[in-house]
């Protein structure tokens, strides 16, 4: 977590504040903040929920290597709740990803996708 991140989450700023900081350092093209934009889209912390919002922001950021973005991009396309066709192809290779970098959570994933 850099500096910047840590600094959005001590300060006391609204939701929306956050989006419009976190917002900015993602269009910027900054990887981390990228995670984040995806994560609230995801969540709906601070913005309107938007799956397809969220595949976009953590798609970028896990193609630049963040660990967590690929695996929530994982779990995007393997569950169906998060209104995102399942696709099971793509949540392997999502967790094959985090899981090569050591992601606990998408080894689990991986392995129960994989039949394991």
């Amino acid at each position: 977590m850099s500096v910047e991140s840590l600094e959005l989450h001590r300060n006391n700023i609204t939701d929306t504040e956050q989006y419009k900081l976190i917002q900015e350092k993602a269009l910027a093209g900054e990887p981390e903040f990228q995670y984040y934009l995806g994560l609230m889209f995801d969540t709906g912390r601070g913005v309107k929920r938007s799956p397809k919002d969220a595949i976009k922001w953590y798609s970028k950021a896990a193609t630049s290597g963040v660990v967590n973005a690929q695996y929530y991009l994982g779990l995007l396309y393997d569950t169906e709740e998060s209104g995102v066709p399942k696709d099971p192809d793509e949540a392997i290779k999502w967790f094959s990803m985090a899981a090569e970098e050591g992601h606990s959570m998408a080894k689990v994933r991986l392995n129960i996708l994989l039949g394991f």
